[in-house]
């Protein structure tokens, strides 16, 4: 994607409800939507805007994490 966006794709096998607080490691920047429900096989393509102008698609897929609301248990 143009200007230091990435697009990141989640995919989920079961029903993931409140399932992704998507992380970026060390990588300084956001998501554009990081709070979603996934239904088994669904897919949600989400943008991470870095704050400086070009992070390397490697380092985000190697920096990227997610959590679940069970996670904050």
């Amino acid at each position: 994607m143009a200007g230091g966006a990435l697009a990141v794709t989640v995919t989920t096998r079961g029903f993931a409800r409140q399932r992704h607080y998507l992380t970026a490691g060390d990588l300084d920047g956001r998501f554009d939507d990081n709070f979603f429900d996934l239904l088994p096989g669904e897919s949600r393509t989400v943008t991470f805007r870095g704050h400086h102008p070009h992070h390397p698609a490697a380092a985000l897929r190697a920096a990227l994490g997610a959590t679940t609301i069970a996670d904050s248990y």
